[in-house]
């Protein structure tokens, strides 16, 4: 039992510091460079965000679930924003901003703030 113990603390001790460091930061210049797609799912409260889209200065908490390969999958905090004028009123969802949370471990903080634009299709054609 004393060797399995011996060997599961050196495995600790050396194994863990290299498997669980701190993450590296998001390059915000070469994400936007590159053109592979990016599977990202934002959930919020879109009911609430819809029904408020015309009032100012709405601030929405989200949550970002990024897909940015094979091997990272990124969830962070962050808070959406309702952008434009005659969109707001106009679409049904208008644009917004995604705004990351600045703290020591968010990954996707680098980027600050991502603008999304969607199709603004009021009609049933």
């Amino acid at each position: 039992m004393k060797p399995f113990a011996t060997l599961l603390f050196i495995f600790l001790l050396v194994g863990l510091p290299t498997a669980h460091g701190q993450k590296k930061k998001l390059d915000d210049k070469q994400f936007f460079v590159d053109n592979a797609p990016v599977d990202v799912t934002i959930e919020t409260y879109w009911t609430k965000l819809i029904s408020k889209k015309n009032k100012l200065d709405q601030v929405f908490p989200a949550r970002v679930v990024a897909r940015l390969s094979d091997t990272l999958t990124v969830t962070e905090s962050a808070t959406l924003v309702v952008r434009g004028h005659f969109r707001r009123s106009y679409c049904n969802l208008p644009p917004l901003k995604l705004v990351f949370k600045k703290n020591d471990s968010s990954y996707l903080h680098p980027l600050k703030s991502v603008k999304i634009v969607n199709a603004c299709n009021t009609s049933d054609a």
